[in-house]
């Protein structure tokens, strides 16, 4: 089924998500074990749609982002994929004004002064 989504043209796509599969039997973690012949089937359509591992997807596009977000209800995670960097706001520095600051300084230590004598 996910064949037929294949665009069979050389543009990028995307196919995110759980397929709730292995290509390996290595990968099976708990539960019955699993024969390599187990995993044909996902590794065909893997072949046949020619999808890639996000790890070789993202030399294609070096900016993307993929964060997993946890529920509470499943054991799924939701999958958040940005494609464009991420823009972060410089720092705002303060700028000291010198004499003015330098000038209101004085006047404060001046009258903190006066107060103690």
């Amino acid at each position: 089924m996910i064949e037929n989504l294949n665009p069979g043209n050389d543009h990028a796509w995307l196919c995110a998500g759980d397929f709730n599969d292995i290509l390996y039997k290595e990968e099976k973690r708990g539960g019955r074990p699993v024969y390599q012949w187990q995993c044909q089937p996902f590794a065909d359509m893997i072949q046949n749609c020619e999808l890639m591992d996000l790890g070789k997807w993202r030399e294609m596009f070096p900016n993307a982002l993929l964060f997993h977000k946890a529920t509470l209800e499943s054991d799924h995670k939701l999958l958040h994929l940005s494609l464009e960097p991420v823009k972060h706001k410089p720092e705002k520095t303060i700028q000291p004004k010198p004499f003015g600051l330098r000038k209101e300084l004085i006047e404060w230590n001046h009258n903190v002064l006066a107060t103690w004598r």
